[in-house]
């Protein structure tokens, strides 16, 4: 199977454990803010489970932001939802006194930032869904992290760096973001994983690069994905589903999850 293969494989199959997980879904008012404390204690939730301080695993829906203090950790949304219900909190927080986190599996949705990363390194971030959030990450004083398989879809910037260099991002899908990527006063960073592994998909690749062309079958652009003059995309992702496809599939996810959460609701009362 072809690398965007693969990656196309990832989305479809990531938007639909967020149709699974919606049947579990019953929409709640933030309480406030979790923590996940330096000595390995979990505070402001039972919605989050460990059995070695080292993996973090949610078992329900979260509708409150999550403090990391804690280094040397994995954070697994185990396909679950970080719901910030439209506020301006952020979901994830790694700042300072945390490093070499992991965040993967989790949908991230509705926060004022997704994930929110400052004066942190050697974290990941992999294969969340990261949609309808003003900044679906944002990252200030940040090196030496990687960022994969990641849906990116529907913010008002998917992501934004400030401060920023030596950070990979590959394999990961950009899709109808207002700002797809916004770099400020950062040095370089890496935005592919060499050829013919490829880079990223960026949902407005043809339109700003209409004359590009598939190079010998290889599934990756001919012309590198420009974000400021130290940040490119130099084997941008040819998709096998076109963005209408994909926003099209992430529209049917959101709106049954919207029905199946109101029909919930409802029972409930």
């Amino acid at each position: 199977m072809s690398k965007k293969s693969v990656l196309v494989m990832t989305l479809i199959v990531t938007l639909i454990g967020v149709f699974v997980v919606a049947f579990k879904f019953q929409r709640a008012k933030a309480s406030g803010s979790i923590y996940i404390r330096a000595d390995g204690n979990i505070e402001g939730t039972t919605k989050i489970s460990t059995v070695n301080n080292v993996t973090y695993t949610f078992t329900d829906n979260i509708n409150d932001s999550i403090m990391v203090e804690r280094s040397h950790i994995i954070i697994d949304g185990a396909g679950y939802t970080l719901d910030g219900l439209g506020g301006w909190e952020t979901g994830v927080i790694v700042e300072c006194v945390a490093y070499n986190v992991t965040v993967q599996n989790a949908k991230i949705t509705g926060f004022g930032r997704g994930i929110s990363i400052i004066s942190s390194w050697n974290n990941t971030i992999s294969g969340n869904n990261i949609a309808n959030n003003v900044n679906g990450i944002f990252l200030n004083t940040v090196s030496n992290t990687t960022f994969s398989g990641n849906n990116i879809i529907k913010n008002a910037c998917g992501i934004r760096l400030e401060n920023c260099s030596n950070n990979k991002f590959y394999h990961n899908y950009f899709v109808n973001n207002t700002s797809q990527a916004h770099v400020e006063l950062s040095g370089i960073n890496i935005w592919d994983d060499g050829y013919t592994s490829g880079g990223n998909y960026w949902s407005d690749y043809q339109e700003k690069y209409p004359d590009a062309e598939e190079k010998d079958g290889s599934g990756i652009w001919d012309t590198p994905y420009v974000i400021d003059e130290l940040n490119q995309d130099n084997y941008p992702i040819v998709p096998e589903l076109s963005s209408f496809i994909i926003m099209l599939l992430f529209t049917i996810t959101t709106i049954l999850t919207t029905v199946i959460c109101k029909r919930r609701q409802n029972k409930s009362r």
